[in-house]
């Protein structure tokens, strides 16, 4: 379960701390709890949704890890902006460990001018487990392709993809946790 723990609204902004819980299904006390400070503060790119991603993420053969998603928003018609993040917990020692701490597994970010002309970025990141010297790696496959849009002679709005070659990065699991580059976390 996660709860939102909203302490401020603001005209433009939010401040609050978001707690995960590990709940027993019979009884609904919870087991394990992680809050994650400062975890749904936002501005003008606002978090517009939290869920559980439900995909096995075995760190190891006993051992199984769950996802967070967050994403984000922006409120800037000129300059859309959509971010998501997934971060990984296990249950461990009497609690939840971090596993993986906010890897930007989509994002979209451009300009236009509200007509047509305007260019755009999107990157898409699919994670698989693979086997590693301590536990399950993950293979990121990374995709991103970039948009441009402009108004022809006829008055026609036309966009050009430009896909970028993929690529594959390593996140190497040293039994306790992944290291996610600065390049690849939300900034």
């Amino acid at each position: 379960m996660a709860v939102p723990l909203i302490a401020e609204v603001g005209s433009d902004s939010t401040t609050g701390d978001l707690d995960i819980l590990v709940v027993d299904e019979a009884t609904g006390t919870p087991r394990q709890r992680r809050r994650l400070a400062h975890a749904m503060d936002d501005d003008a790119v606002r978090i517009s949704s939290v869920a559980f991603d439900t995909a096995a993420y075995r760190l190891e053969p006993d051992r199984l890890a769950f996802g967070v998603r967050r994403e984000w928003a922006g409120s800037s018609r000129p300059n859309p902006f959509h971010e998501t993040t997934l971060s990984l917990y296990e249950v461990r020692g009497g609690g939840l460990a971090p596993v993986l701490e906010n890897l930007v597994v989509f994002r979209s970010a451009g300009e236009w001018d509200l007509s047509c002309a305007g260019q755009a970025a999107v990157t898409e990141r699919i994670l698989r487990m693979i086997p590693g010297p301590h536990g399950q790696d993950i293979s990121v496959l990374e995709r991103r392709t970039h948009s441009t849009s402009s108004e022809t002679k006829s008055g026609e709005c036309r966009t050009a993809d430009r896909p970028e070659a993929p690529r594959t990065i390593r996140l190497p699991f040293d039994g306790e946790r992944y290291v996610v580059p600065q390049t690849l976390k939300r900034g």
